[in-house]
């Protein structure tokens, strides 16, 4: 079975184009829970994020209809949105009725035809084109570019298929990061023995899990935004101690087991050397240090995201640029690289980087 390209609409990338030149990161086509990839799968037509100076996240959901939108489109949006709590939806269409804006009210959700939210937004877009922001569009072709990429990874791994759709619905970013670095590492494996075919839907995923990393690491650093410098690493420690099971739990067990290791030795006059056992990823510390640098470029972070973004939406339209082509200064292309860095750092668990990814470094 493949994901169906069925009820695919072009004004479902406009919408998405639009909200990426106004200053979001945004994702388009969301498949949050595609049961045996039917069309009535729940989906997030455009998912679009943004940080404040103070990393505040400003979430958009929204519904693109090229007809009528329905109850059942705001009743979905209003589950979402509870979902999500801090988020704003949206129900984009064609046509809207009387019932459909008045029930929309109700729930708290924005209905706008796509003329009027550009109507809307028109002094911000000249605003930002006028301060010449680069922004990468796609297009329809490229919505279906993914699609397909993401039926080659299902063909290779199906681990790596459902978490992937799985982790739009997590909110919790330490588990989301440890999810995704996991994926990332699956991954890589893969890549040593592919075909032409799956090696370029597998730079695709990478490439796709970098962003999706670098977008859970703002939401950790949001977690850790009031504390001191000193206070990151155990603060970010604890939290992944605390990963399915308690802390508590899990130092038991590595006790246990140590004991066991220390016994092993001993009988064995020390022919046996039992490795240590890690309750938290190798790459806290690391991780720690790009919170740190997060934090401490709040400002900019949401122009740092976007300057990443558009690296990964030139690469989906089969061109290679560095991200030094979408920084506006030498400090900016330096403080993005040493975020990069870090970022590849924990994917790499501290390892040596792979070529895949020189254009972000």
């Amino acid at each position: 079975m493949f994901l169906s390209t069925d009820g695919l609409s072009k004004r479902e990338v406009d919408v998405d184009n639009l909200f990426s030149r106004l200053g979001y990161f945004t994702r388009f086509h969301i498949q949050v829970f595609p049961i045996d990839f039917k069309n009535n799968a729940s989906d997030i037509d455009v998912y679009a994020v943004r940080f404040s100076s103070h990393l505040n996240p400003d979430l958009k959901l929204i519904e693109v209809k090229e007809g009528y939108g329905t109850v059942t489109d705001l009743f979905q949006l209003f589950g979402f949105k509870s979902y999500f709590q801090e988020s704003e939806a949206f129900l984009i269409a064609q046509k809207i009725h009387d019932t459909t804006r008045e029930i929309a009210k109700n729930l708290g959700v924005s209905v706008f035809t796509f003329d009027r939210l550009k109507e809307l937004v028109r002094s911000e877009l000249e605003w930002i084109e006028e301060r010449k922001r680069i922004s990468v569009d796609l297009d329809l072709e490229h919505l279906k570019k993914t699609i397909n990429y993401l039926r080659i990874i299902k063909s290779l791994d199906e681990e790596l298929f459902w978490t992937y759709h799985y982790l739009w619905l997590e909110t919790n970013p330490f588990r989301k990061l440890s999810h995704l670095q996991r994926l990332f590492s699956k991954a890589r494996i893969l890549e040593d023995n592919a075909n032409k075919v799956a090696s370029d839907a597998l730079d695709w995923y990478l490439r796709e899990i970098f962003c999706l990393s670098l977008l859970a690491s703002v939401g950790v650093a949001f977690d850790c935004i009031d504390l001191r410098q000193s206070q990151v690493f155990p603060y970010i420690e604890n939290k992944f101690y605390n990963i399915g099971s308690t802390k508590e739990g899990k130092l038991k067990v590595k006790e246990g087991i140590d004991k066991l290791a220390e016994q092993i030795e001993k009988l064995s006059k020390g022919m046996i050397k039992v490795p240590s056992i890690d309750l938290v990823p190798t790459y806290v510390d690391n991780l720690s240090k790009l919170v740190d640098k997060l934090m401490r470029n709040a400002a900019f972070v949401q122009s740092y995201l976007l300057i990443d973004n558009n690296v990964f939406r030139i690469n989906l339209k089969g061109e290679t640029r560095n991200l030094k082509e979408f920084t506006t200064s030498e400090i900016q292309y330096k403080t993005v690289r040493e975020i990069n860095n870090l970022m590849l750092k924990v994917l790499y668990e501290g390892n040596a980087i792979d070529v895949t990814f020189k254009d972000f470094v």
